[in-house]
């Protein structure tokens, strides 16, 4: 579990160092301070596949026009802070180690894109790098250049990756759920249900419904409208029939995507997990020190109503630890916060604290006030802006 996070030159950041995390992180901030960015970060570096890099830039439409009609590379610049160019790096990092950290550094590569006869494309690495000496081509093919993403982790095999635009979309990774602001594409949402269903885990998932709607049955069966595509049907407690989810309203949509997505992790840390009374004594140290999976969530607020906050952070917060996740949410809501700080009093077990970063005057860099257990009812009784 991660105990402390830094960024340098990774988009909007220039630098961010947070000192301290805790098994659930809300992060608040001002519009445009990288809250969203911050989440991305942490999806490129637990995932520990910079292939999800390719999501963020396929969904933000950074594409580079290629000099071939109908062709379009990803845009690796824009992940550079200032967009800049050769001679930069980005590094994702843990500050204190715990065992569970390594170092991910990127950079951009010039490679040579060659077409043969026959319309075959490839990739030719023309530029020498630290990490990449091994890969550079010998002999310069004649071709258009672009740009590739190089990518090390501290320990692992250096990678470079081409910049054409992938066919797929939303690979599912068994160590991070990323849950955007807008919603779970569905065929990413419906791998996560059919990951559990028929366990114990879609009975849990079904029963963390209960925080927006009394539900008994959830079935996500074939949608006779698309091909493919399938449509999730619930049937409400004392009802007959079941009706589409979605036409339940947005919480109930919005609690589907964050129970199942946590179902998803439960799942895929089951089989690795010490029982929970082996855990049960553990520090806070020791807790962090564990590899844990983990939970993004950008706006955890979107289509909850306000007066079930303190519910929802207080499942957020059982599951979090019965499942071994640390979670990160973003949040613009002050409901938001005073219900994450009653769920916090409320669990004398988890360690949870409140991130705002904020622009450093006069500097490029951005600062992470933390405010942790002790210092919370003091910013909600003062109603002290942290957001």
């Amino acid at each position: 579990m991660l105990r402390s996070f830094e960024i340098k030159n990774f988009r909007t950041f220039s630098h961010l160092r947070i000192e301290r995390l805790g098994r659930v992180n809300l992060i608040v901030g001002k519009n445009n301070v990288g809250k969203t960015t911050l989440l991305e970060a942490l999806h490129v570096y637990t995932a520990e596949n910079p292939r999800v890099l390719h999501e963020n830039l396929a969904d933000h439409d950074e594409l580079l026009l290629s000099g071939t009609p109908g062709e379009a590379y990803l845009d690796y610049g824009s992940l550079f802070h200032g967009r800049q160019s050769t001679g930069v790096k980005i590094i994702l990092r843990g500050v204190h180690g715990t065992g569970v950290e390594s170092q991910l550094r990127m950079e951009l590569v010039e490679i040579r894109r060659v077409e043969d006869s026959e319309g075959n494309v490839d990739y030719h690495q023309i530029r020498v790098t630290e990490d990449h000496q091994d890969r550079a081509c010998d002999v310069e093919p004649e071709g258009e250049i672009v740009f590739g993403l190089g990518v090390h982790r501290q320990g692992g095999p250096a990678r470079i990756y081409k910049p054409h635009r992938p066919r797929w979309k939303y690979q599912i990774e068994p160590d991070v759920a990323y849950i955007r602001t807008e919603e779970v594409p569905s065929g990413m949402l419906a791998r996560w249900w059919d990951s559990i269903a028929g366990t114990t885990f879609e009975s849990k998932a079904i029963e963390s419904l209960y925080v927006v709607a009394p539900l008994e049955l959830i079935r996500l069966v074939k949608d006779p409208t698309r091909d493919p595509g399938r449509v999730f049907l619930a049937r409400m407690r004392d009802e007959a029939e079941p009706i589409p989810l979605k036409s339940l309203g947005g919480g109930p949509w919005r609690m589907l995507q964050i129970a199942a997505a946590v179902a998803y992790l439960g799942r895929m840390s089951s089989a690795h997990q010490q029982p929970v009374e082996e855990r049960s004594s553990d520090t806070p140290e020791e807790a962090l020190g564990r590899r844990a999976r983990t939970l993004l969530i950008d706006e955890i607020e979107n289509g909850i109503h306000y007066t079930l906050q303190v519910k929802l952070w207080k499942l957020i917060f059982r599951l979090a630890e019965e499942y071994d996740l640390q979670v990160f949410a973003t949040s613009h809501s002050w409901d938001c916060m005073q219900g994450f700080a009653e769920a916090l009093a409320e669990d004398e077990r988890n360690d949870g604290v409140v991130i705002r970063l904020e622009k450093v005057e006069g500097e490029e860099q951005t600062g992470a006030v933390i405010v942790n257990r002790d210092a919370l009812p003091v910013v909600i009784r003062d109603s002290i802006e942290v957001r």
